[in-house]
């Protein structure tokens, strides 16, 4: 929607092209690198925004459309902070903590991490996410994502002072 305005601007176009092309790198097995490489890019789209919806020039149909695009993309924001709001009135308030019979505290060690699925499914009646205690334990490949052994990285060797 804002190319047609944006065209000629080489920003626009660096900002269109790594837009494009980000969601197809990934290195690993997660998506952090989409993640974290798209926020400079979405951060401009969102300047060129703003811009162009606080300007007189804008037309109406333009105007209207950004409004409508923006209203759905509050919904998913909105939704999360009504689970959060719900979830913990529901915790506080309505349920018996003593009877919610929900076993936080495992003696078993956890060794590796599970694919997440639905929050509420996860974890019902409490307010916690998982029962992990420590990583220590964890052998598989979806926590190395998360763990790492710092002494061996690029930045530990050569750029901190020891």
């Amino acid at each position: 929607m804002l190319a047609p305005r944006n065209w000629r601007d080489p920003r626009w176009v660096v900002t269109g092209l790594l837009l494009l092309i980000i969601p197809f790198i990934q290195f690993g097995s997660g998506r952090d690198f989409v993640m974290r490489a798209s926020i400079a890019p979405l951060f401009y789209l969102m300047l060129m925004t703003g811009e162009t919806l606080f300007q007189k020039k804008t037309s109406r149909l333009l105007l209207s459309t950004f409004c409508l695009l923006l209203f759905l993309g509050s919904l998913t924001p909105l939704y999360e902070i009504n689970r959060s709001i719900y979830r913990s009135y529901d915790y506080y308030f309505l349920q018996d903590n003593n009877d919610c019979g929900c076993d936080v505290t495992s003696t078993e060690p956890v060794t590796h991490l599970e694919q997440p699925g639905v929050p509420e499914n996860e974890h019902p009646d409490t307010l916690i996410a998982d029962e992990i205690q420590t990583l220590k334990f964890m052998d598989d490949k979806l926590s190395k994502n998360f763990i790492a052994n710092v002494r061996q990285s690029l930045y530990y060797r050569y750029l901190s002072s020891r």
